[in-house]
């Protein structure tokens, strides 16, 4: 068995995680199409349920890492999306997860 070398490794990071910021990038116009508000959607669809938005976004989040545990424990796909492209959303959800914690409490802080 051939080992990945870190310079190996480190190379397909970086090229995961380019793939995630440009599907990051791509969708995010989808669901913002001005750019104007960041979120805007997440917000209006937790108000129309009356959730969190955080709780909203777990729930996006968790679909793909369900996903991912059946693959996992079946060891193969089941239709959908490709098993990478459910890793890429991973990633995205949980840095999308991320970037929310910090703007929600500094939001109320911001002097304008």
């Amino acid at each position: 068995m051939r080992y990945l070398t870190v310079v190996e490794r480190n190379e397909r990071l970086k090229d995961f995680m380019s793939e995630c910021y440009t599907k990051l990038v791509e969708k995010g116009h989808d669901y913002n199409p001005d750019g104007a508000r960041a979120f805007g959607q997440l917000l209006a669809t937790a108000d129309d349920a009356d959730l969190h938005p955080l709780t909203l976004l777990y729930v996006y989040f968790r679909k793909h890492v369900t996903s991912l545990a059946t693959y996992l424990k079946h060891g193969e796909q089941k239709g959908g999306e490709p098993i990478r492209d459910r890793l890429i959303d991973i990633a995205n959800y949980a840095a999308l997860i991320a970037v929310f914690i910090v703007w929600w409490r500094e939001k109320d802080e911001d002097p304008k």
